[in-house]
């Protein structure tokens, strides 16, 4: 794996994580490229905040051992002190991007959509129907078998799009939740739980009720999709910057091209867009895109230019910046040599940039070089908190006691066993062209060992609103005081 990192490039990303049994901090960091993810290491870190200086002294070491010039990117969440800890990078080692996660900012949009007025009504709704169907035995077994025992989904305190994912499982399910509450068995439930049963009848019953959730459903289903599509495996940086914008338009579409209903969502997007994930990297990205690029999906301007400039300024010694120039300018003017061939022309719909540059792009080495290095990295650090999940696994109850040094290496083994295995996987998913169109948003529900009713009685009082709990400026990310 560490071969390939002289061609392709790596990205390094880290995250902070609080285990919930003895309350002990720890950081980690991972490495991801074309042919895999690999957890590299973690520590403990003392409780309290944790200064940009302390996240630089726990990165650098591992730059150094991999070779900076084989680190394209860091990736991290949104904290103050990660931001920071960034830019010192950034001075450390100038031919470093540092990005943000693209799945937490892209959440943080939807957290945004779901504080607007007409969906925050939906939302508080669709959130206490939830709650009392999967807390009342009786109820669940009516419902269980009017949906054909296909279940409702709960909006999560940290899982990304939580809340619309429940609110359309609901939707999914209107035409058995509607029988549900006009049968005779659910008068039974009413006799024994009046209010909140009674409630539930009215809510859905209530045709604003499908209308409005459908709506909303349908406006924010572009920007699931892209969140899908950045949160999962695979090098996704040439797609990110278009995808967007397609969720933009799509978003204007399903309003009927009515600028009172799309501003609102647009504004959202904008707004997080230019506060926490701009980086003219994605713009480069998508215009090295053979795909977008060929289609006329994106085109030259200001973004893109300083993406470029950018780029051969971190990745290309001088010398060979005068042969860049004319290389991009065969690029740009799709030159046969790149474009004209059969090959070239078969693959460009189908396979992963990456790939294209790799088979196609022999006539321009210098830009061959660039493209690869950026085109094949991720977007968002989720194989972070997906690491966490090993942590949780392996720090147990049971063997709270285990020293820290003992949990990382436990959960080093256990990561990179699980890692290797999906090597293969791995390496189909970044051969491949990326379809957003084929990314399932909302997920069906089906026969889930759900066992809910703790968790929610544990939410019974927090207020409806953002699922998430790590603003882009605290939480786990143990921000300076």
């Amino acid at each position: 794996m560490k071969k390939t990192w002289t061609e392709s490039g790596c990205t390094i990303m880290s995250d902070i994580w609080k285990d919930t049994i003895r309350s002990r901090f720890y950081i980690n960091l991972l490495v991801s490229s074309p042919t895999g993810t690999v957890f590299w290491k973690a520590s403990q870190v003392e409780k309290g905040p944790k200064s940009a200086e302390f996240i630089v002294d726990f990165l650098s070491p591992t730059i150094e051992e991999i070779g900076a010039n084989n680190v394209v990117q860091i990736v991290t969440d949104n904290g103050s002190n990660y931001r920071k800890a960034k830019r010192i990078l950034e001075g450390k080692y100038p031919n470093i991007f540092t990005t943000s996660c693209a799945a937490h900012c892209i959440d943080l949009m939807l957290e945004d959509i779901d504080s607007l007025e007409d969906v925050k009504n939906i939302m508080c709704k669709a959130r206490p129907a939830v709650k009392f169907l999967y807390n009342k035995q009786q109820a669940l077994d009516i419902m269980r078998t009017y949906t054909k025992g296909k279940e409702l989904r709960r909006p999560g305190v940290t899982r990304f799009a939580s809340q619309f994912i429940c609110l359309d499982s609901i939707l999914k399910q209107e035409e058995g939740l509607k029988f549900m509450v006009a049968s005779n068995d659910w008068r039974h439930v009413e006799n024994t739980e009046k209010n909140d049963a009674k409630e539930l009848t009215r809510l859905i019953q209530n045709e604003d009720f499908w209308r409005k959730g459908k709506e909303i459903i349908r406006f924010v289903e572009p920007l699931v999709r892209v969140l899908k599509m950045v949160d999962g495996e695979g090098a996704t940086m040439g797609y990110l910057y278009e995808a967007l914008d397609r969720a933009k338009e799509t978003i204007k579409s399903a309003c009927n091209n009515m600028r009172e209903k799309y501003m609102p969502y647009w504004s959202i997007i904008d707004k997080r867009w230019n506060r926490n994930l701009n980086s003219p990297i994605y713009a480069a990205a998508a215009y090295l895109n053979p795909h977008l690029f060929w289609n006329n999906k994106v085109r030259m301007n200001d973004e893109v230019r300083k993406g470029l400039e950018l780029a051969i300024e971190k990745l290309l010694v001088p010398e060979d910046c005068a042969n860049m120039s004319l290389e991009l300018a065969k690029y740009q003017t799709r030159h046969p040599s790149l474009f004209r061939c059969e090959l070239s022309m078969n693959i460009i719909d189908t396979s992963h940039p990456r790939v294209w540059w790799l088979i196609c792009g022999c006539s321009v080495p210098i830009l061959q070089r660039v493209a690869i290095k950026i085109l094949s990295q991720p977007c968002s650090a989720s194989a972070c908190e997906r690491n966490w999940s090993a942590f949780e696994a392996v720090h147990t109850k049971k063997r709270s006691n285990l020293l820290p040094s003992r949990v990382t290496d436990l959960v080093f083994i256990r990561m990179n066993m699980h890692l290797q295995s999906m090597a293969a996987e791995m390496a189909n998913i970044n051969a491949d062209r990326i379809y957003i169109d084929h990314v399932n948003p909302f997920p069906e529900a089906e026969n889930l060992e759900v066992g809910l009713s703790s968790d929610l009685e544990e939410e019974d009082d927090e207020e409806c609103g953002p699922s998430r709990t790590n603003e882009e400026d605290d939480s786990t990310s143990l921000d300076e005081d």
